[in-house]
């Protein structure tokens, strides 16, 4: 769903975009407004982007986790979610106002994109708080040993007082190879699971001993 949403979104502003470049020959007194959007519009496409090359294409680059490298594509698709609420939302309101009005299709495409804009942000913002908690994290699902797990890939995991929250991607991961993959709603299975907990700090403890064997 996500990646429907991020497609869609791409191609409106790309066509807005040559809307509006057409539109600077409109008259002085608006060029100013035009400007502004059109620079907004250019702003969006390059979250547009960033978030493809930080979320797949940049982790092809390396070969090894990089656990504690930031991953960027979240920042970006967030920009990306909040300039398309703001740049559809502003053309809702021109519409609501009689500036410029909007009929059938046109109109609806312009819902739907301030409504896909809305998605990304709820989307980046419930990744945030996944891995707000210094017990958050990623591993493999057969490596942790948690039966009660089924997850045939990376695991993502919130460590809670009793047990764990986890989730298994079950579509595109953007920066798989990082510490705090994203994985957007909904495309994921989400669980809790006491076994998972008691397995994670069993490996804490004996990663511990290990370290420190007397």
């Amino acid at each position: 769903m996500f990646l429907l949403v991020f497609a869609f979104l791409g191609w409106s502003i790309l066509l807005n975009t040559r809307q509006l470049a057409l539109a600077i020959q409109a008259p002085e007194a608006v060029q100013s407004t035009v400007r502004i959007r059109l620079f907004l519009h250019f702003v969006a496409m390059i979250c547009f982007a960033a978030s493809v090359f930080f979320g797949l294409l940049w982790p092809g680059f390396h070969l090894e986790m990089k656990m504690n490298e930031t991953n960027w594509s979240v920042f970006f698709f967030l920009g990306f979610g909040v300039l398309s609420v703001g740049i559809f939302g502003e053309r809702l309101y021109r519409t609501w106002t009689g500036a410029h009005p909007l009929r059938g299709i046109a109109f609806g495409m312009v819902v739907w994109a301030a409504l896909g804009g809305l998605y990304m942000v709820g989307a980046t913002l419930d990744h945030f708080w996944f891995f707000s908690s210094k017990d958050a994290g990623v591993g493999w699902a057969e490596g942790i040993g948690a039966t009660d797990v089924k997850c045939n890939q990376i695991l993502l995991v919130r460590i809670e007082t009793d047990d764990a929250i986890y989730r298994c991607p079950n579509m595109v991961t953007y920066g798989y190879i990082l510490g705090t993959p994203f994985a957007p709603w909904p495309d994921y299975h989400q669980g809790r699971s006491a076994e998972l907990k008691s397995a994670i700090d069993h490996l804490r403890l004996s990663a511990q001993h290990l370290q420190n064997p007397d």
